[in-house]
């Protein structure tokens, strides 16, 4: 005669539960920790990436520069035509990546993002130059209206070019501090 077989709570129930809640357990930890992992990545690649837009950035401002110290030149010799000056920054890897990122509790990200809203800025002052620029060139030379055009659009120039020359500055202390292309 065989004996019975008899249900075991220890065997049946509680063995299969522990490995399940160990399974699901381990498995929380390891994709938390490839998660993070693939977290770093992201950052450091997109400060590489920044650190490679700011540098053609920079090129750019200091283009800019070199543009706005021109027609100051030109507007103090006592040029009648005011400036037209472009502003299309390259910032396409700054506005593609940043969505990217999970966390921007970060002080380096937190200064890129800073760097970046501040460039954001330099449109509006770059417009205002450009409207005053086109009120100069309209103005009646006989009148004498250009010439009390003259101060303000020199004066809004210099503004410019502080604010170009500061936000150049600022990309050489940022670039510092971001990691190296490969």
């Amino acid at each position: 005669m065989q004996a019975e077989p008899h249900f075991s709570w220890l065997r049946e129930f509680v063995v299969p539960v522990l490995f399940t809640l160990l399974g699901g357990a381990l498995g929380f930890v390891t994709s938390q920790l490839r998660d993070e992992l693939k977290e770093r990545r992201a950052k450091k690649s997109f400060l590489r990436a920044i650190g490679m837009e700011l540098d053609t950035l920079s090129v750019q401002l200091s283009n800019s520069l070199e543009t706005v110290k021109e027609s100051i030149k030109k507007i103090s010799d006592g040029a009648n035509t005011g400036p037209a000056l472009a502003a299309a920054w390259r910032t396409s890897v700054f506005t593609a990546q940043v969505g990217n990122l999970r966390d921007l509790a970060d002080p380096l990200l937190i200064e890129v993002l800073h760097f970046y809203s501040d460039l954001a800025s330099l449109d509006q002052v770059v417009e205002k130059v450009n409207v005053l620029g086109a009120e100069f060139d309209h103005a009646n030379v006989v009148s004498g209206a250009k010439d009390s055009l003259r101060p303000r659009l020199l004066s809004r120039l210099r503004g410019l070019g502080v604010k170009v020359s500061d936000l150049d500055e600022r990309i050489r202390n940022l670039r510092t501090k971001l990691p190296h292309a490969m």
